[in-house]
This record gives structure tokens, sequence and C-alpha cells, in this order.
């Protein structure tokens, strides 16, 4: 991935577009999967920047829009700087930026979730979703689920990159394991996303999720950022990718029930949705990581070992979920203790 190390012509263009003095100093933040974040330390203060590894534009004025929507709807979305053109993002040697205040802040410990910090992550997701429902907008990305073509291109070059292996370390047996499960899972599947009777009618955070939110000092979301995987579709299928991640990313045991009963309490409190609706989501989220292969293709075809964390996350939900999300479902459903 490139980044943005020339740093005399990104002063440069920098002071063009913000008025902003040399930059001292560009640290990188670490974190993000769609995008590269540096805390860039100016003459004028200290800025996050935040570089857009998609290169087709279409999908920035979505991210830019839904930031603004957002936040005009009172969802404490973290706004871009303007530049002098009144633009939201820019272009620098043939990648899209955007440049953000710097909020010194903290994400939650997924491993000590108050309640209080349960039910707040629950409300601000549904005050996200009431905001974005029926967002009136000439074009706007749907959210991408799975694809069985697209699964059968990955599966062939990991399967490859496998097999010319002499060995398999203990993660590659587990990876190889999962590998398989997936390829049975999609050569019988005959379900696709528009087999289910859920609106793609809401306009999506993309990845709402413990990392992407800072907390105020009582526990509360304060913040929220990292929109770059925006796009409409169903409520109940974030409801549910939120919900697993935010409260059962480390375990399934009784206190990660509980606290996802504490979300969706929550979530259902400030924005109703039956209960067949959430099994639906659920229900599609769990096919869609049965059709997933990014985590392994990081790791077997790029070298990268940043998202094994990630990898057994979502080894675990399949394990847990794969066959049958439905026990799970209605003992969340059930009024948290």
């Amino acid at each position: 991935m490139q980044t943005p190390m020339r740093l005399e012509a990104l002063s440069e263009r920098l002071h063009e577009l913000f008025g902003l003095g040399p930059v001292l100093s560009l640290e990188r933040v670490h974190g993000g999967y769609t995008c590269q974040n540096f805390r860039l330390q100016t003459s004028a203060g200290s800025f996050f920047l935040k570089q857009y590894q998609n290169h087709l534009r279409q999908w920035v004025p979505d991210i830019k829009f839904a930031e603004k929507h957002f936040a005009g709807h009172g969802v404490p979305v973290v706004l871009p700087v303007k530049d002098r053109f009144g633009r939201t993002a820019f272009l620098f040697d043939s990648y899209w930026y955007s440049l953000f205040p710097f909020v010194d802040g903290s994400s939650p410990d997924p491993a000590s979730l108050s309640k209080t910090t349960l039910a707040s992550l629950g409300e601000t997701l549904a005050d996200i979703h009431l905001a974005g429902h029926d967002v009136r907008r000439r074009t706007l990305q749907t959210r991408w689920m799975w694809d069985r073509d697209a699964f059968d291109l990955e599966y062939a070059e990991l399967r490859h990159a496998l097999d010319r292996k002499p060995s398999f370390t203990p993660l590659e047996e587990r990876m190889s394991a999962l590998l398989e499960r997936k390829a049975k899972f999609v050569r019988e599947n005959q379900l696709i996303p528009h087999d289910f009777p859920v609106a793609y009618d809401h306009l999506l955070h993309g990845d709402f999720i413990y990392p992407n939110v800072f907390l105020a000092p009582d526990g509360k979301v304060s913040h929220v950022f990292d929109l770059e995987r925006t796009s409409l579709g169903p409520r109940s299928f974030e409801l549910a990718r939120s919900l697993l991640i935010c409260c059962c990313d480390d375990g399934f045991d009784a206190r990660h029930v509980e606290q996802a009963r504490a979300f969706l309490a929550a979530y259902r409190e400030r924005y109703p949705i039956s209960f067949d609706e959430f099994m639906n989501g659920m229900q599609m989220f769990m096919i869609s990581c049965l059709h997933a292969t990014w985590l392994e293709g990081n790791y077997l075809l790029h070298g990268l070992n940043t998202h094994v964390g990630l990898f057994e996350s979502n080894e675990r939900r399949i394990d847990l979920l794969g066959q049958d999300p439905a026990p799970f479902c209605r003992e969340v459903w059930k009024a948290p203790a």
C-alpha cells in the first residue's frame, strides 16, 4: 500500500487547500482495512489524515454524504475539514484524502464493556438507522453481500497458495480446514441475498463496531467515525454484524450473551424490529461470512499477519453459528438480566 511520504509535496498541497503551515511530522495510525490513517502534525496543530484505498471516485462522495447526513441528524460523527473550495476530500498522488480534526479519545475495551457502554452502542446504531431510513439521493452504492462466482475465483488462488506449501503451520491448518468448510457450504448454498424478505432502504454506517467509536468519560459514545463502507442495505444485516463484533468478538460464553442482550435491547427500545427481521439479518451475515476470503487472502497471498485476530473471531462465529444461528438469536432476544 502506498503511503504519502512525499512530505514536501504533501505540505504544499495542504497549505494550498487548507492554509496549513509546514508539515512537521506524519505518523501512521494503526487500524483501518479500507484506508490508511495518519496523525499529521503541522505548525497549525494536529490533524487526522485519511487516505482512501479505493481508487473509484464514486465511493468517496457516498462516504462524504453519509458523514454529513448522519451528523445533520444528531449522530456524533467526526466531520472532515473543508478545503478552500468547500470540499471535504481532495486528490494527492492518485489517492483521495480527507483531513479531520484530531480527536484524542479511546475506544471501548471489548473485554470490559459496561452496561452503559453497551446500551449506548445499541442506541447509537439505532440512531444511525433512524437517520438513514429512506434516504433520498440520486445514487448510493448498495451493500455487497455474497457471490458464488467471486468466492470461486478467490478460492482457487488460496487453494493454490496452500497446496504449494511443503507443510502447514497450525494456523495454516486451521485456515485450510475453514476454507474447505466454506467451499462445501458455497457449493451447497442456493440462497442469494434477494431471497430474504428485507428491504435495502437504510443508509448504513457500514462498519459500526467498537474500534470505530470513542467514549466519553461516562462510558457513552461521544464520537463515531470510519464510514468507508457506508452503503444502502438492510438494517437487520448491520444490526447482526455489529452485535456479534461489539459483544462477542472474543467468545460466546454467558458474559458475551448477556452483552448481546443489553446491546439488542437498547437498539430495540430506540428503533423496534421484529424477531423475524433480526433473524433474517443474522442469517444473511453468516452466509456472507461463509463466502468471505479476504482474511485468508491477506495472510496467504499478501503475507500479512495483522489480521490473525480477526480470522480467529470469524472462525469462532462460523463454528457456533454457521450451521444455524437461530438458537443464538433466540437467546439474545431475551431481556437482559
